[in-house]
């Protein structure tokens, strides 16, 4: 198992990329976004995520970070997901990732193999955390996606944007739904959500933020946000300072 720490004193983008390893880390600070083919996942403070081998990915952190990162060989990993997992590490996971960080590099003793496999154990029970945007495949679809993501201020009609996908609404609606699993509205507010949580990770204002992102109001943007994140942004990110 290699240790790798993700302590940065500012924002970082990395390249696609892929590791032969399975990738558990822990967020204690910051914001991260991690970006696979089909996903945007967020990753705030206080989460781990978990990335198995071969998985081509990209990370972009937001300001100040600090965290640990966890390679696992193909052998500890074939019991665990076979998919990109976020979700919040219970009070035990988080005291053995604690421990394992704290490991220099070196032949594994019996007592770590033991706790490794606690780790994994562990890791195979949690529930992953719906934090993340879904992506279509269609190549239509994808180019309009990206485009919103872009522009999340943007308040065109849906109309409008089914005619840049040159497609009768109807027929985008649909089509969308069964690409994301969500309609597209709802896809806008989560994207605007996301959005929201990278320029408040950077310290921008409650108000800018609502006003950046094409909300009529602020109380309607803390109403969305509320909605999806289960706290208002003033909460949630106190909570997260507290943590």
């Amino acid at each position: 198992m290699k240790i790798r720490s993700l302590t940065r004193d500012s924002s970082h983008e990395s390249k696609p990329h892929q590791h032969p390893e399975g990738q558990l880390f822990i967020i204690n600070k910051g914001l991260l976004i991690l970006q696979t083919d089909d996903k945007r996942w967020i990753m705030p403070s206080q989460r781990a995520g978990w990335i198995p081998p071969g998985y081509k990915h990209s990370a972009k952190s937001y300001g100040a970070m600090n965290g640990v990162s966890f390679y696992l060989s193909r052998n500890i990993c074939k019991n665990l997901p076979k998919h990109v997992c976020v979700f919040t590490p219970n009070p035990l996971l988080t005291e053995v990732l604690a421990r394992c960080g704290t490991w220099q590099e070196s032949e594994l003793s019996p007592a770590k193999k033991r706790l490794i496999q606690v780790m994994t154990d562990e890791l195979s029970t949690l529930e992953s955390e719906p934090l993340y945007l879904p992506m279509p495949q269609n190549t239509k679809l994808e180019k309009l996606a990206l485009a919103f993501i872009a522009r999340p201020e943007s308040t065109s009609s849906i109309d409008t944007w089914a005619q840049h996908a040159n497609m009768a609404t109807r027929t985008f609606t649909r089509h969308f739904r069964q690409e994301t699993g969500m309609s597209f509205a709802k896809w806008c507010q989560l994207a605007r959500v996301m959005k929201a949580m990278e320029y408040l990770a950077k310290g921008k204002s409650v108000t800018w933020v609502s006003l950046s992102l094409g909300y009529q109001s602020v109380s309607a943007f803390i109403k969305v946000f509320r909605t999806l994140m289960g706290a208002t942004p003033a909460h949630y990110f106190t909570s997260l300072r507290q943590k």
